[in-house]
């Protein structure tokens, strides 16, 4: 039994090392060209570059990976630094999400300039802070908890680290132990209010693990374990993490996609900062999240092209449109529940999304640098 749990530790530590050296690569072959134009990479039978040059938000997270893993990890590779980039074209951001995504990428680059960042932030709050939804409430906890470690924040920063925090507790359901996308009033938020993906559960764990850290904050420490429990408790037998959640119901409303970060970068950052503060164990669900990358997926596939530096984005279902989804949100909304279930049922097979994109290998790692 001990040597098996040994070859089994082997085999997960050796998939982790190839999936970093993967990133590594794929983030070099992405960002080759001078003009940074932040392409992905498309194989059906050939090579497509994706033009992504608007994906400011894509160089942002790769900056936050790439200082991330240079400042905890040797690497022989030469790895590009964004900051500079990033810094001529802060003023494209409009968003609070982004601002903060800017901010933290700042700290991890250990530049001044992420002060300014929040500055401008913290005169834009009043108006942005009303259309952050999870995931942006949570980028600005995560920015501006980390700026408090590393700079003097004012008492405006200060006030839009702590309204950001609340806001991002309020969206959190005590009977599910899920977080709501927004709480936003309105029939026209009806479904939105309800249903929340797998993105608005991870980074609010993250930020609100580093928060309740930083500021020794017990409430944020209770409800980012607590969320992360009920992550666990929903994953998929092969290891999937599923893709939207009922936060009134605490189940999962649809599974498809199964995009590949969320296996082997998002899922195990935000486990793994939960871990270090609370001292729990979340490490076999991670294990079994990565596997899932390791052909113990829906088509035996291999998810990870080690050599080319590419990891394909997810497992969909086989369907016109997005037919699939359509209608089960539709059954849904209508309170279906039986034919929501039914409709889930797969009918034409799945298939690879055979696309790789440079935020995912950002955030692999940022994920398994510590």
């Amino acid at each position: 039994m001990k040597a098996y749990r040994a070859e089994s530790e082997s085999k997960y530590r050796q998939t982790i090392d190839l999936l970093c050296a993967a990133a590594i690569k794929g983030l070099v072959d992405c960002y080759s060209e001078k003009d940074l134009s932040d392409r992905g990479r498309s194989f059906n039978g050939r090579e497509v570059r994706l033009n992504m040059a608007s994906h400011l938000r894509y160089i942002i997270i790769a900056q936050i990976g790439i200082k991330r893993w240079l400042l905890s990890c040797d690497c022989n590779t030469q790895l590009p630094d964004f900051w500079e980039h990033i810094e001529s074209r802060s003023n494209e951001i409009d968003n609070a999400g982004d601002l903060g995504l800017a901010i933290w990428a700042g700290v991890e680059s250990d530049a001044d300039d992420a002060r300014i960042l929040a500055e401008r932030l913290a005169e834009k709050w009043t108006q942005m802070r009303r259309a952050c939804n999870a995931v942006e409430l949570a980028w600005v906890v995560q920015g501006m908890t980390c700026l408090s470690q590393r700079h003097s924040m004012t008492d405006e920063m200060n006030s839009v680290l702590k309204d950001a925090h609340d806001r991002l507790i309020d969206l959190y359901c005590q009977d599910t132990r899920l977080l709501a996308r927004h709480n936003r009033k309105g029939a026209g938020g009806f479904v939105s209010r309800h249903i929340a993906c797998f993105a608005d559960q991870v980074y609010p764990i993250l930020a609100l693990a580093s928060y309740g850290q930083a500021f020794d904050d017990g409430e944020s420490i209770e409800a980012a374990v607590a969320v992360a429990d009920t992550m666990c408790l929903l994953q998929g037998n092969e290891g999937q993490w599923w893709w939207h959640y009922d936060v009134k119901t605490g189940t999962v409303v649809e599974e498809y996609p199964v995009f590949s970060v969320h296996q082997d970068g998002m899922a195990p950052m935000a486990l793994l900062a939960i871990d270090r503060v609370a001292g729990t164990d979340h490490s076999s669900f991670i294990e079994k999240g990565m596997m899932w990358l390791n052909r113990s997926n829906e088509l035996n596939a291999a998810m990870v092209l080690h050599e080319q530096g590419v990891i394909w984005r997810d497992i969909h279902r086989r369907e016109i449109g997005k037919m699939y989804r359509l209608i089960r949100g539709l059954l849904f909304t209508a309170g279906l529940a039986k034919a929501h279930r039914l409709s889930g049922k797969n009918v034409f097979g799945y298939v690879v999304n055979r696309e790789c994109r440079p935020y995912h290998l950002g955030w692999i790692l940022y994920a398994w640098a510590h």
